[in-house]
């Protein structure tokens, strides 16, 4: 009996990159063991291994493609993603009070940044450059490698872009049920900027980078207040 031995082969390695941070995860906590000085590099480590380590896999079983890696310098994408990362966290915050006004029937206007970030008092390169990386490596993953092999596999384009924001989401579930909602919208921006710039990862790569890098200035609790109290005023 034959067995269609490269769409087995596609389907797996199509099922590690939907779910990385299952890998990701559990590096990240026996490293936390090995390392006990906390830090955002030190949070990402475990996440850059995993992601690294998959897509290696995904490029030697060539269902992955080096050549689907596209970078151009385009002003109006690199503009657009600038203004949009900064949109992101605007959509995140609302959809976060949104949904504890749903779910606990309070209004809660609080300015909070992610504890990976929060939890850091001081930031160096290293946490500057990881932050990066890992930026770079989940859109490789989540853009790059997802969308083309679900294109390879002649799915319609809407279910393309449905089951990128979807998995996208889904590998932040660990955070909470409030993040994996929140994470569509920015899925749901970073797949559009994708597919809009013709497969130029170099844009969704920079909104994400804008998003992740404002909100580790926004860390510091002073700021947030700073934040706070414009809001109030207006």
């Amino acid at each position: 009996m034959a067995y269609p031995i490269q769409s087995l082969k596609t389907a797996m390695v199509l099922a590690m990159l939907c779910l990385p941070i299952g890998l990701g995860v559990n590096v990240s906590y026996f490293l936390s063991g090995a390392i006990k000085r906390k830090k955002i590099s030190t949070s990402y480590l475990g996440l850059i291994i995993s992601y690294s380590t998959i897509l290696a896999v995904a490029v030697l079983a060539r269902i992955v493609h080096p050549e689907w890696v596209r970078i151009r310098l385009d002003v109006l994408g690199i503009m657009t993603a600038t203004v949009l990362g900064i949109v992101c966290i605007c959509i995140e915050y609302l959809a976060g009070v949104l949904l504890t006004l749903f779910f606990t029937r309070q209004r809660v206007f609080k300015l909070s940044v992610h504890s990976v970030y929060s939890d850091t008092q001081k930031a160096d390169m290293w946490d500057v450059v990881f932050i990066g990386v890992f930026v770079i490596l989940e859109e490789l993953v989540f853009r790059t490698a997802v969308i083309n092999i679900l294109f390879g596999l002649e799915f319609p384009t809407v279910a393309i872009v449905v089951i990128a924001i979807s998995v996208f989401a889904l590998n932040h579930v660990q955070w909470g049920l409030f993040a994996l909602i929140q994470k569509m919208f920015s899925g749901c921006v970073f797949v559009l900027l994708y597919l809009l710039f013709d497969y130029n990862i170099l844009i969704p790569v920079i909104a994400h980078c804008v998003q992740n890098y404002t909100l580790l200035w926004l860390r510091k609790p002073e700021r947030l207040e700073i934040l706070g109290r414009r809001r109030k005023n207006e």
